[in-house]
């Protein structure tokens, strides 16, 4: 069978965005998705992307390109009709439960829908 190889941290909207579409696309593609964790201040650090105080990205970056971020972003939650809720606190040390995702057999092998009721229920 075919897979698809899904790698997220669930701290990214665009990685949340993208983990609500991820299945649909699997099954029109006869594949199945592998959840595999990934930290981005991890990336961010082992390639030098200027990160800002709480790990983000884009809280270095320019106002303008910011914008176009944000406005892009919102668009495309707009046209696949998906919700998101920042939480006050955001953004949010993930580091120990990416971790713990990661080593997790549980939490590799947990399908879409179960990982979302855990992100909806946190």
């Amino acid at each position: 069978m075919k897979e698809i190889i899904f790698y997220y941290d669930v701290v990214c909207p665009f990685a949340y965005m993208a983990s609500r579409l991820v299945e649909g696309v699997a099954a029109r593609a006869g594949a199945r998705v592998k959840w595999t964790p990934v930290l981005l201040g991890g990336l961010y650090e082992a390639t030098d992307a200027p990160q800002g105080k709480h790990g983000s990205a884009s809280s270095v970056m320019a106002p303008a390109k910011k914008a176009i971020v944000g406005a892009d972003l919102q668009t495309q939650l707009q046209r696949y009709r998906i919700p998101l809720n920042y939480p006050a606190s955001h953004p949010q040390r993930t580091l120990n439960a990416m971790r713990l995702l990661a080593i997790s057999p549980a939490g590799r092998a947990a399908s879409g829908d179960q990982r979302q009721a855990a992100l909806d229920n946190s």
